[in-house]
């Protein structure tokens, strides 16, 4: 599981969106936690 902050530097090295990244990771992460939901964030 890659974490929210590896996911953002991945995204940046490889020129996407780091906030699509970071939803995924947080995802991964919820869903090993036992929560099948999906995460939208939102630049504030």
């Amino acid at each position: 599981m890659v974490s929210v902050e590896r996911a953002i530097a991945f995204a940046n090295a490889l020129g996407y969106s780091p906030i699509q990244f970071a939803t995924r990771a947080l995802e991964d992460q919820l869903r090993s936690a036992g929560l099948n939901v999906q995460v939208h964030l939102k630049a504030v």
